[in-house]
C-alpha cells in the first residue's frame, strides 16, 4: 500500500500543502507532526540530541482527517547540505 504513495513521499517538499499536529484520537503513533496533502502524508518526530524533526512514518491519508492546529504552507526553502548555514522562514497561514 506504501508503493502506491511513494512518489507523493519522494517530493514531499514540493506536494505538501497542509502542516499540522497529529491528532491521538484517531489512532495511536508515535508521531508529532504531520506534512502532507489529501492524498499522502509523513509525520515527524522531535528529536532532542539533534534538534531536528525526523520522518518516522507514512500514511496512505487525508491529512485534514488526522491532524489538528493545521496550517496552509506557502512555501519551502531548500539549501544544499554542504552550504553554509542561512537562516530561512517558513510561513504558514492558519486554516
Amino acid at each position: 500500500m506504501k508503493l502506491k504513495i511513494l512518489q507523493t513521499l519522494v517530493t514531499i517538499d514540493m506536494t505538501a500543502n497542509i502542516l499540522g499536529d497529529f491528532d491521538y484520537t484517531k489512532m495511536f503513533l508515535q508521531t508529532k507532526k504531520m506534512a502532507g496533502n489529501i492524498s499522502a502524508c509523513m509525520g515527524f518526530q522531535y528529536y532532542q540530541n539533534i534538534h531536528a524533526y525526523i520522518p518516522n512514518t507514512a500514511l496512505k491519508e487525508d491529512i485534514r482527517n488526522i491532524t489538528i492546529n493545521r496550517a496552509r504552507i506557502v512555501t519551502i526553502l531548500k539549501k544544499d547540505i554542504r552550504k553554509n548555514y542561512i537562516p530561512m522562514l517558513l510561513i504558514l497561514l492558519k486554516i
